[in-house]
C-alpha cells in the first residue's frame, strides 16, 4: 500500500489551484469537526458525573461524523489515502497504468455524481417539506445533508483533477 511518504513532494513554487484551496478548506473543516466531537464527548462525560446530559451529543456527533467523512474525502483522495489494489498496480506501467487510472477515475466520478444527484433530490425534498430531526434541536434535515453534498462536489472536483491531469504526472499516484 502506498503511504504518504511515497507521494511526490509538492514543490513550494507550485501555484495552488482553486480546487486545491477548496480541498484544503474541506480538510480544515473535517479537522475542526474531529475536535468538536472530542469536546462534545468530554462535555457529555463531565455532565454525566453530575447525572446530567447535554441531550444533543448523539445528534451533533452524528452530524459531525458525516462532516468528517464527506468533507475529508477529497483531501484523502488527493493525498493518496484511499485503498487500492496494489497487486494490480504493481504489475502495470506506462499506458496500461494510465488507462486503469482513467477508468478508475471515470467510475468514481460516475458513482460520486449519481450519489450527489440523489442527495440533491433528498435535500430538495427535506427543504420543501421542512423535515426536522426528532430531537430537542429540531434540526432542519437539509442542513446536515447539505454538508454531504458539499463534500461530494469537492470529491468530484478532485477526481476531475486526478483523472484528467497530464500523463507525465500520473505514474502510480491515483486511487
Amino acid at each position: 500500500m502506498q503511504t504518504h511518504s511515497d507521494q511526490p513532494a509538492a514543490t513550494p513554487s507550485r501555484r495552488r489551484s482553486w480546487i486545491d484551496k477548496i480541498v484544503d478548506f474541506g480538510e480544515v473543516m473535517a479537522s475542526i469537526s474531529v475536535v468538536l466531537i472530542l469536546i462534545l464527548v468530554c462535555a457529555e462525560v463531565f455532565f454525566r458525573l453530575f447525572n446530567r446530559s447535554t441531550m444533543v451529543a448523539d445528534e451533533l456527533g452524528a452530524y459531525l461524523n458525516a462532516a468528517i467523512v464527506f468533507l475529508g474525502m477529497s483531501y484523502t483522495l488527493r493525498e493518496g489515502g484511499f485503498i487500492r489494489i496494489e497487486v494490480i498496480y504493481e504489475r502495470l506501467s506506462g499506458a496500461a497504468l494510465r488507462a486503469v487510472d482513467i477508468l478508475c477515475g471515470l467510475i468514481s466520478l460516475a458513482f460520486a455524481a449519481v450519489l450527489g444527484w440523489f442527495i440533491w433530490l433528498h435535500i430538495g425534498y427535506a427543504y420543501s417539506m421542512n423535515t426536522r430531526s426528532t430531537s430537542i434541536l429540531q434540526t432542519p434535515e437539509y442542513v446536515p445533508q447539505s454538508l454531504m453534498l458539499i463534500g461530494l462536489v469537492m470529491l468530484v472536483l478532485q477526481l476531475l483533477v486526478l483523472t484528467f491531469r497530464p500523463p507525465k504526472r500520473v505514474a502510480n499516484e491515483f486511487l
